[in-house]
């Protein structure tokens, strides 16, 4: 299973300056973060497209990339948006 290296986890933020207290370094741990955490940060790292380039840069897994990529631009309600990467993942 792929793993970002040290240093290099994802941090879940709900806005700017305001983290909500999770973390993922794998696959696994992100999908149980994105179960989890409140929807204002789905919307927030979907935005900025942090979710695809953490997935691309830290986990070398491009199909999954260009996978949140198209859930990205579907623009979805972010509640709707986390069950189709918790689908996707």
């Amino acid at each position: 299973m792929a793993k970002a290296p040290p240093g290099r986890e994802f941090h879940f933020y709900l806005d700017v300056g305001a983290p909500a207290n999770k973390s993922a370094s794998t696959l696994k741990e992100f999908k149980e973060c994105l179960k989890v955490v409140d929807s204002k940060s789905i919307a927030f790292h979907l935005a900025r497209r942090d979710f695809e380039k953490w997935v691309s840069e830290m986990l070398k897994d491009e199909a999954l990339a260009a996978t949140i990529r198209g859930i990205r631009e579907q623009n979805l309600p972010p509640e709707e948006a986390k069950r189709e990467l918790v689908r996707a993942i």
